[in-house]
């Protein structure tokens, strides 16, 4: 599967956690897309196929609503771009409630290198 999406600004959480992401909007969000976490691939401007996170679903861990949001593997941005194509490889897991940010950070690294694994980055 994959979608276009345009970048939308974020609260800023993932970023404070040393996860930086592009917060894509939702209603360009596929319908029959699951909630969950999955290894992809994005693209946009001049990257092509760039090693991706990307987290669907609610954040129950903040107390916060759906988002969208891509964590590049390889790369860091220096400014968002509009929009970004994303190509869904593999699910990872479930959307998951913690009992602390520090438990969902662990499992961000887990999923980190789980992707890079996936995606052979």
């Amino acid at each position: 599967m994959f979608f276009s999406a345009r970048i939308i600004p974020g609260s800023g959480l993932a970023s404070k956690q040393r996860v930086p992401t592009l917060n894509l909007s939702l209603e360009e969000i596929p319908n029959d897309l699951a909630e969950g976490i999955y290894a992809c691939r994005v693209s946009f401007d001049v990257i092509s196929d760039a090693p991706a996170v990307m987290h669907y679903g609610l954040r129950p861990v903040h107390n916060l609503p759906r988002s969208c949001e891509v964590h590049l593997l390889e790369r860091t941005i220096e400014h968002a771009p509009k929009s970004v194509i994303v190509k869904i490889i593999e699910r990872i897991r479930d959307v998951q409630d913690f009992e602390n940010a520090e438990q969902l950070t662990m499992a961000i690294r887990r999923d980190l290198v789980q992707a890079r694994a996936i995606l052979g980055a």
